[in-house]
């Protein structure tokens, strides 16, 4: 049978710390994931290696902890997810389906994508262009007219599915220091929490507010950074620049 090894990986850049590594021993290829990575340590012959995420799932009837694996079944050409034992806990049928995050995870279906909950059921139903992962209990979703730079737009959602900034983006991040980084017609500006421009769209590229409160934005091949009033801060004699960390 399916055997899975859990160890702690070593701690380098390219491993998330929030992870495990699991090694699938067998000689079939049932399963694939998109979360394989390359381990730099020999492995025995046969053995395939995959970075398993902390996805944790609280139980409504047991305060015990699953950890859901979304995998590629050859056979099906489906996703579905599996425990850390290998056990089918959620089988497939779904044409993608992503990590959880916040108790949810964004999944494919033929009607669009949307989000389920750790037993497979839709918890918001699959009425999206396009969706990403829940974060600090917000998402980014695509209405349903086309994928991204073609005709969907984007917006905000919150965990009930209820839209936060309705869709009217070609582009759109998460908030960080309370603005979203967005973009109509190809310029960049940032958006409050009701999806108005606060620093208006007049750049040609710029990056979400980091940690320090300073994005790095380029406006007619000059590149500065400003803060979260939108006043240049800094100017820059360079062609791009990184965040602060």
């Amino acid at each position: 049978g399916l055997k899975f090894e859990l160890n702690w990986p070593m701690i380098d850049d390219s491993i998330p710390s929030r992870s495990l590594l699991c090694n699938l021993q067998g000689s079939k290829n049932l399963w694939r994931s998109h979360h394989r990575f390359s381990c730099r340590r020999p492995t025995r012959r046969n053995q395939r290696c995959f970075i398993l995420p902390w996805d944790t799932m609280i139980s409504n009837k047991s305060p015990m902890i699953k950890m859901l694996l979304p995998i590629l079944f050859n056979s099906a050409q489906k996703w579905g997810y599996i425990s850390q034992s290998g056990e089918i806990v959620i089988p497939p049928k779904f044409l993608y389906a992503d990590s959880f995050s916040e108790g949810l995870a964004y999944v494919t279906t033929e009607d669009g994508s949307g989000y389920i909950n750790g037993a497979g059921c839709f918890a918001i139903p699959p009425l999206f262009g396009e969706a990403e992962s829940f974060e600090g209990g917000l998402a980014i979703v695509c209405d349903n007219k086309g994928s991204r730079g073609k005709y969907g737009q984007y917006g905000m959602i919150d965990k009930s599915g209820k839209f936060v900034i309705k869709p009217a983006f070609d582009s759109l991040a998460l908030p960080s220091w309370g603005l979203s980084l967005a973009e109509v017609d190809y310029k960049c500006g940032f958006v409050d929490s009701s999806g108005k421009f606060r620093i208006p769209p007049i750049f040609d590229e710029a990056d979400c507010f980091d940690e320090c409160g300073w994005s790095c934005v380029e406006k007619d091949g000059i590149c500065f950074f400003i803060g979260v009033d939108g006043k240049t801060k800094l100017q820059l004699d360079c062609e791009s620049a990184t965040p602060f960390y």
